[in-house]
C-alpha cells in the first residue's frame, strides 16, 4: 500500500481514538534548519537563534513540510540540569524537536556552553540569568519566573513560524514506545483542539548511587497516586491559538473554542526523572530550604515538605554553610521515596531507549 495512503488511514484512525502509526519515520536531521545569530538582541543575552524558510531533503526526496508534519519547540528554565547534552540530544536528534528555548538561573556559561553543544546550538535559544542568592519562598518565586520565559518562548514561536510549543523541564524526557517522532504524533491532532496535555509518569532508580539519570533507569512507575511529585501531565499549545495565555506550568488558557486533547501513554508519555542524581536533590532541597513556614504548609507533594524541612533542621544544627546531616542519612531518606525498595504499589513498566546511536549521532 502506498505510504501516504497509509498515512491517511492512521490519521482517520487516530481520530477514532485509536493508535497513529506513520510509514516511515524521518531521520533526526530532516528537520526544518535553524541558523544562529550572534548578534543577539540586548533584551536576550546569549544564544539566539533565528528561523530561516529552507528544509533538509529526506531520502525520499519530500521534505517536513510538504509532509505535512507541524514544527515544534521545548521551553524550559533550568538551573544545575543532571545532564542537559544528553537531554538536548535525545529530544532534537530522537525526538525531531525543532528548536528547544532555554533560560539558564547562573549555571550555563554562554560561550562554553556553545562549544560544548556544537553543531546542535544552531536549535538553542539560550536566555541566561543570574541568581544571585537563595531566594526566599523559592517554590513559588520558580514558578513566576518559569511563567515569564514561557510568555516569551510563545512569542518568539509565532514570530519564527513555529506550530506547536511544549513546556517541560530538564529532567523530563517525551518518551515515545513506538519510537515516533512528536511532530508525527501532533501532525494527528484534530484542528479543534487546541493544547495537548502529555501525561506524566516517574522513572525508579535503582539506588541512591546511581549516576546518569537518562542512561541508567529503564523502569518508569505509571502509579499516579505513588508519585512524589505532580501527576497532572505538562501541556504543548498549539501556537496559532489565539489569546492563548499560560496559567501555570501545566496548562495554558485556551479560548476561541478550542479544546485540550490528552495525548495517550501509548503514543508519548512524560518520563519525570524527579529529584535525580542524588546530589541534585540535596542541592535543589538546599536551595529551596528558605522557605518560610507559611509557604511550605501551601506545598501539596509531601516529599517535598519532608525534603525541605529535612534539609532545614540540617543546616539549623551544623555550622555556617554546612549541614550536620551525613550523606548516609540523606541517601536512605532519598532512596525510601525514589527506588523500587521504598514506596509500595508501584506500577512498573520497562522502557528502551536506544542511548548509544543517539549520543553517537553528529
Amino acid at each position: 500500500m502506498p505510504c501516504m495512503a497509509v498515512k491517511y488511514i492512521a490519521a482517520c484512525i487516530w481520530a477514532a481514538s485509536a493508535y497513529f502509526a506513520c510509514c516511515e519515520r524521518p531521520r533526526g536531521d530532516e528537520v526544518q534548519t535553524l541558523r544562529l545569530n550572534h548578534d543577539a538582541p540586548p533584551t536576550l543575552p546569549g544564544l539566539q537563534i533565528q528561523a530561516v524558510t529552507e528544509h533538509v531533503q529526506s531520502s525520499s526526496g519530500d521534505t517536513l513540510h510538504r509532509a505535512g508534519l507541524p514544527s515544534v519547540a521545548i521551553v524550559m528554565l533550568t538551573r544545575n540540569p543532571p545532564d542537559l547534552l544528553t537531554w538536548l540530544k535525545y529530544h532534537i536528534v530522537h525526538m525531531g524537536i525543532q528548536h528547544v528555548f532555554i533560560k539558564s538561573e547562573a549555571s550555563l556559561p554562554g560561550a562554553s556552553f556553545a562549544t560544548q553543544l556544537g553543531p546542535l546550538s544552531s536549535r538553542v535559544t539560550l536566555q541566561e540569568g543570574i541568581l544571585l542568592e537563595q531566594p526566599r519562598d523559592n517554590y513559588t518565586a520558580l514558578q513566576h519566573r518559569q511563567l515569564d520565559f514561557i510568555k516569551y518562548a510563545q512569542q518568539a514561536c509565532k514570530e519564527q513560524g513555529i506550530d506547536w510549543l511544549v513546556h517541560i523541564d530538564d529532567d523530563e524526557l517525551l518518551y515515545s514506545a513506538q519510537g515516533q517522532l512528536l511532530s508525527e504524533v501532533l501532525a494527528a491532532v484534530p484542528p479543534e483542539y487546541g493544547q495537548v496535555v502529555f501525561q506524566n509518569k516517574e522513572a525508579v532508580y535503582d539506588s541512591a548511587k546511581v549516576a546518569n539519570c537518562f542512561r541508567e533507569t529503564t523502569r518508569v512507575n505509571l502509579n499516579a497516586h505513588t508519585f512524589v511529585s505532580y501527576a497532572n501531565g505538562k501541556p504543548g499549545l498549539r501556537v496559532s491559538v489565539e489569546d492563548a495565555q499560560i496559567s501555570g506550568p501545566h496548562r495554558w488558557s485556551i479560548g476561541g473554542g478550542k479544546k485540550t486533547f490528552p495525548i495517550d501513554t501509548g503514543q508519548v508519555m512524560l518520563v519525570h526523572y524527579e529529584s535525580c542524581p542524588f546530589s541534585r536533590w540535596k542541592d535543589k532541597m538546599w536551595h529551596l530550604s528558605n522557605t518560610s513556614p507559611e509557604a511550605l504548609r501551601k506545598i501539596v507533594f509531601p516529599f517535598y515538605r519532608e525534603s525541605i524541612k529535612m534539609m532545614q533542621a540540617c543546616h539549623m544544627s551544623g555550622t555556617e554553610g554546612e549541614h550536620a546531616c551525613s550523606d548516609t542519612e540523606l541517601e536512605q531518606f532519598w532512596a525510601e521515596h525514589k527506588t523500587a525498595a521504598g514506596p509500595s504499589h508501584l506500577e512498573i513498566v520497562q522502557i528502551r531507549i536506544p542511548w548509544d546511536s543517539i549520543l553517537s549521532s553528529p
